[in-house]
């Protein structure tokens, strides 16, 4: 084995092509944040335009609407009780 070999193995060697892809992947922009005032409208929309189709799946409005509960329980948890005096200043 030549030390050229050693020092620069062909399994190690790459192409620009590959540091092109590797920083595509860093470049993703984060999602935005979804607030659940958003959230509730989105199925509300969901629920109203499955309501509204002539086979309407029950399975599918059932679901809508546990979601739609399971959001309302965490805005009310999430929600922090503020002072009256707060509101008049």
């Amino acid at each position: 084995m030549q030390i050229n070999q050693f020092l620069n193995p062909l399994e190690e060697q790459y192409t620009a092509v590959e540091d092109e892809v590797e920083e595509d992947d860093e470049m993703v922009e984060p999602l935005p944040f979804i607030s659940s005032t958003r959230a509730l409208q989105a199925l509300y929309d969901l629920r109203l335009y499955e309501e509204q189709q002539n086979d309407a799946n029950q399975a599918s409005l059932h679901s809508r609407a546990c979601q739609e509960r399971d959001i309302l329980r965490r805005k009310v948890l999430n929600t922090q009780q503020s002072d009256i005096r707060g509101y008049f200043r």
